[in-house]
């Protein structure tokens, strides 16, 4: 089993980062990358939604994680005296990250290990006088559903593995969280762009080590921490991608300058529409009015949608509702019939014991 110690950044050799759920899948995974003739890197799984009969695999040199370790400390003022709080999985760039950060700095970790519950993280923060942490939108999520505040010792909390509708964010805020919003990806070993949150900034600033810029209408960045290779495996074979100076960020970026600093706006993926019988979507804006509307009904945690491919309309939406949520159906279908205008033809109601996700909170299917 992978282990993670004060040494993990510096020791000679690679590191292999498998999730448990994977552990089917381990020895052919591990096997191929040791196939793989590189030093000092860390192979880990992407954190994104995995492909179905593909998973996309990355090897990210042990210095390119250190960078933008150093940076984020640097956008933080991060230092020694601080006490980081591990409660994503190590083997996620997420969880990763912070230990990364924590050994640049020379500051403490203490780790939440166990299965997740709002009020024993609130305790873990509290007994540790914790400064900085990093959660995902569904826990989140669950600390403003129970209205719940930080402790007076949190400086910040990294939002990140998903988007997060205003409206929680906004929740939050009012809590007293302070909200780090964060852009980020596994190919540059955690964080592209970070602010911390307010209810009128769209903007994020970029990390000092990343230069991002507009080639032919793609916005490209380039980066000491960007990831050396990619391996996708598939199902009875696999293929490997080096990568090259400079990487294509696959999402719409708004980039201005402000005092010598340089910021982003996500506007969404570059493919963010989709037509359902002919009606064009903006994948992100229905994002939000959805998740707005479930966190408005205390839904966020047991009912969830997500585009699936459909023969006939080309696109349609799938709605996932956990069967302790079924008495609210008709409150979800009057919501996608009166503020989406959404007919059953649009989408295809799925009942299940519980919403598969993945560590980072993803939906699974």
């Amino acid at each position: 089993m992978e282990t993670i110690g004060i040494d993990f950044f510096t020791r000679k050799g690679n590191e292999f980062l498998i999730p448990p759920r994977m552990n089917a899948s381990r020895a052919r995974i591990q096997n191929l990358w040791e196939q793989v003739d590189l030093e000092d890197h860390i192979f880990l799984l992407s954190s994104g939604t995995t492909t179905q009969g593909m998973m996309k695999t990355y090897a990210i040199a042990k210095k390119s994680f250190r960078e933008n370790a150093k940076s984020v400390n640097r956008f933080l003022n991060s230092s020694s005296l601080d006490n980081w709080l591990i409660s994503l999985p190590h083997f996620h760039v997420g969880g990763l990250a912070i230990f990364a950060r924590a050994f640049e700095s020379g500051a403490s970790t203490f780790s939440f290990t166990q299965s997740w519950d709002p009020v024993l993280f609130l305790r873990a923060l509290e007994k540790n006088k914790i400064h900085f942490c990093s959660l995902v939108p569904t826990q989140l999520y669950d600390l403003v559903q129970k209205q719940l505040s930080p402790c007076q010792s949190l400086k910040g909390v990294f939002i990140g593995g998903d988007y997060a509708s205003r409206t929680l964010l906004n929740k939050a805020l009012e809590l007293g969280w302070p909200i780090i919003e964060t852009y980020g990806m596994t190919e540059l070993s955690s964080q592209i762009a970070s602010q911390f949150y307010e209810k009128d900034l769209a903007h994020l600033e970029i990390l000092d080590i990343h230069r991002i810029f507009t080639e032919d209408d793609k916005t490209y960045i380039e980066s000491p921490s960007l990831f050396t290779m990619q391996m996708n495996i598939f199902d009875n074979s696999f293929e490997v991608l080096t990568a090259s100076s400079k990487f294509l960020i696959p999402d719409k970026v708004e980039l201005k300058t402000i005092a010598q600093k340089n910021y982003l706006k996500v506007l969404g993926r570059r493919v963010d529409s989709f037509k359902i019988n002919g009606r064009l979507f903006n994948a992100r804006e229905l994002k939000d009015s959805f998740e707005t509307f479930l966190f408005n009904n205390n839904l966020f945690s047991q009912v969830a949608f997500k585009r699936i491919d459909d023969p006939r309309s080309g696109n349609k939406l799938l709605v996932l509702i956990e069967k302790v949520a079924m008495s609210e159906e008709n409150k979800v279908i009057r919501f996608m019939s009166d503020d989406l205008g959404l007919s059953s033809t649009y989408y295809e109601i799925r009942h299940l014991d519980a919403i598969p996700r993945t560590e980072l909170g993803k939906i699974k299917l």
